[in-house]
C-alpha cells in the first residue's frame, strides 16, 4: 500500500431486530404466558399466553370441548394475572366492560384502521368487536385482544403530540395475515402513525408476537372470499390478488409455474419486518418471537388454524393482551383525580355565558364552583376573576381562556386521565368560538 492511500474504513454496522428463537416465560407464568421483553419497561402491559398450561383463549372455539364459563374464567384470570382487568368498577359501583376484541379479517387493500376511543363500548357485552388490521389507542381504560389463527400481530407503542404539543403515549395492534402483509398493510400503519399522528418514528417500539413459518404457509392468487352480508353461511369473491413482489422481497418462494394456483411459501413476520424498517423505523427498535404457531400447537403448546385445517386437530385460540399504563401505575401519583368529571370549568362558563348570569352569582348557581377554585389553586393560577363584581360574563369567558393557557404551561399532560384531557380539549373549542 502507497503512502498516498488511505486505510479502508470499517463499514457502519447496521442494526438489526431482536430475534428471539425461543419462548421467554414470563416469572411464575411457566407454560402459560410469555412476553416482549423489549416492551417490559414502556408505560404499556402486555401478555401472550402460550405454553401447554395456557388453555384456549376463545369461546367461539370451545363449543363442544368446554364450557364457556371455563373459558371465560380462564380468560379473566390471565388478564388478572398480567395486570389487567375483564371488567371496570365504575362510579356507580358496577362492573362495566372496557375490553375491545380486534379481528383483522382481510377485507380489501385499503388500510382497515379503527381508533379506540371508548365510546364504543358495548354495555351488553363482555367484548366489544373491532374488525380491522390496524388498532390504536391512547386511553388507558381500554384493554385490547386479538385471538389469531397464525398471523403474527405487532404490540407497538409511540408517542404521539397532542394539540397542546404534549407527549402521550399510544398502543397499537398491527395484525399481518399473508393477505394484509402481500397488499402493504404493515407499512400503511406505519405510514399512518408518521403522516397522519405525525409521529416521530424514533419513538415507534414494536414487539411481534408468534405466527406460523414460512415452512407451514402458502398464498395463490386465486380469488380472496369473504361471508355474503345479505345470505349467511354463503362466500362471495372480493377481489383476485396479484402477488406483490415489493411486498415479499426474499420473503416468498419463487414463482415456479406463472400458474394463480401455484402454492408458494411466505415469510410473514419476514415481510411485516422488511416494511417496518423500510419505513423507517430502526431495526433495534423492534423485537420478534420468531417461534412457529403450527410446530407449537403440535406439541400443543399454542393453536393453529393452519394445523387445524390440515390434519383436523380442534380449534383453538392463543390471546395477546395489551393496556397502557395508568398516570397511576407510571407515576406515582395518588389515584384521586386533580381534576373530577363533574368539576370541569368549561361546563361552568358555557353555562354561565348562556344564561346571562352575574358573575358573583356563580357560587350560588354552581355547586361545583368551590372545587373549580381548588383546581386552579392547587396550579397556583390567580382566581380572583371570578369574584370580580365589575366583570361581565364575556369578560370571564376571555380570563377564562387565559387561565387555561396558563395551565396548559404548568401541567404534565402525560398525568393527567382522558377526562382530565377532555376538558381542555372542550374548554378550548369553546372558549375559542366566543373570542
Amino acid at each position: 500500500m502507497s503512502e498516498n492511500s488511505e486505510a479502508p474504513q470499517p463499514e457502519t454496522q447496521r442494526p438489526e431486530p431482536q430475534i428471539l428463537t425461543e419462548i421467554q416465560y414470563k416469572p411464575g407464568q411457566e407454560n402459560k404466558a410469555t412476553h416482549l421483553s423489549l416492551l417490559d419497561d414502556l408505560p404499556i402491559k402486555h401478555a401472550i399466553s402460550w405454553g401447554k398450561d395456557a388453555g384456549n383463549m376463545s369461546v367461539k372455539y370451545s363449543k363442544g370441548q368446554e364450557p364457556e364459563e371455563v373459558v371465560r374464567e380462564r380468560i379473566n384470570k390471565f388478564l388478572g394475572d398480567n395486570g389487567m382487568e375483564y371488567y371496570q368498577v365504575g362510579e356507580d359501583g358496577e362492573k362495566h366492560p372496557h375490553v375491545i376484541h380486534m379481528i383483522g379479517a382481510f377485507e380489501g387493500t385499503h388500510l382497515q384502521t379503527h381508533e379506540v376511543l371508548g365510546d364504543e363500548l358495548e354495555e351488553s357485552k363482555d367484548e366489544t368487536l373491532i374488525q380491522a388490521n390496524f388498532v390504536f389507542t391512547t386511553n388507558p381504560d381500554i384493554v385490547m385482544v386479538i385471538r389469531p389463527g397464525d398471523c403474527p400481530v405487532s404490540i407497538v407503542h409511540a408517542k404521539v403530540k397532542d394539540k397542546y404539543g404534549k407527549d402521550r403515549d399510544l398502543l397499537a395492534f398491527i395484525h399481518s395475515s399473508a393477505q394484509s402483509a402481500n397488499a402493504g398493510l404493515p407499512r400503511h400503519a406505519i405510514r399512518y402513525l408518521i403522516d397522519v399522528l405525525h409521529v416521530d418514528p424514533k419513538t415507534i417500539k414494536i414487539g411481534i408476537a408468534p405466527g406460523v413459518s414460512m415452512e407451514n404457509y402458502t398464498i395463490t392468487q386465486d380469488d380472496i372470499f369473504v361471508d355474503n352480508p345479505k345470505k349467511p353461511g354463503e362466500k362471495i369473491p372480493v377481489f383476485r390478488p396479484t402477488i406483490m413482489e415489493r411486498n415479499w422481497k426474499g420473503h416468498i418462494s419463487r414463482d415456479q409455474t406463472g400458474d394463480p394456483s401455484e402454492k408458494r411459501k411466505v415469510d410473514i413476520m419476514g415481510a411485516t419486518i422488511m416494511q417496518f424498517t423500510e419505513e423507517g423505523i430502526d431495526p433495534s427498535n423492534i423485537q420478534a418471537i420468531d417461534v412457529d404457531s403450527y410446530a407449537a400447537a403440535e406439541r400443543k403448546e399454542a393453536f393453529s388454524h393452519s394445523l387445524s385445517v390440515s390434519k383436523g386437530v380442534p380449534e383453538g385460540r392463543y390471546m395477546i393482551a395489551a393496556q397502557l399504563k395508568k398516570p397511576t401505575e407510571t407515576s406515582g401519583r395518588n389515584d384521586k383525580s386533580i381534576l373530577p368529571e363533574d368539576t370541569e370549568l368549561t361546563r361552568i362558563l358555557e353555562k354561565e355565558a348562556k344564561r346571562a348570569v352575574p358573575v358573583e352569582n356563580l357560587e350560588l348557581h354552581f355547586p361545583q364552583y368551590e372545587t373549580a377554585m381548588r383546581i386552579f389553586e392547587h396550579y397556583g393560577i390567580p382566581t380572583d376573576i371570578f369574584v370580580d363584581p365589575s366583570l361581565d360574563i364575556q369578560q370571564v369567558v376571555v380570563r377564562g381562556k387565559q387561565l387555561l393557557d396558563q395551565l396548559v404551561q404548568k401541567i404534565e399532560f402525560n398525568t393527567l386521565s382522558e377526562d382530565e384531557i377532555a376538558l381542555f380539549d372542550s374548554a378550548y373549542e369553546y372558549l375559542s368560538e366566543e373570542d
